[in-house]
């Protein structure tokens, strides 16, 4: 069993086919079989430690609801023809 990683680049190489489908075939299997598996939901006090998590578990039973992070962009308002903010002019 010498030159193991050589015979398989030897034999990857002359069946290259076989090679290419064998893994596709592979992660199409285990894609199929991580869908099975349940997975669970951790909590944010789940994996906090010391203080943290004594806040984080006091304000789970607290029954607040759970934060959203939502980032806003401020639009400006739209240049009219013949108005450009912050230069001397004429303005509409």
């Amino acid at each position: 069993m010498r030159n193991l990683s050589a015979r398989a680049g030897r034999w990857s190489a002359a069946h290259w086919k076989t090679a290419v489908l064998g893994w596709i075939v592979l992660v199409a299997v285990l894609f199929a079989l991580s869908s099975l598996v349940d997975s669970k939901q951790v909590t944010s006090a789940d994996v906090t430690s010391g203080d943290s998590k004594v806040a984080e578990q006091i304000l789970l039973s607290a029954g607040f609801p759970p934060r959203v992070h939502r980032r806003e962009r401020a639009h400006p308002a739209p240049l009219h023809a013949g108005h450009r903010p912050g230069l001397p002019g004429r303005g509409r």
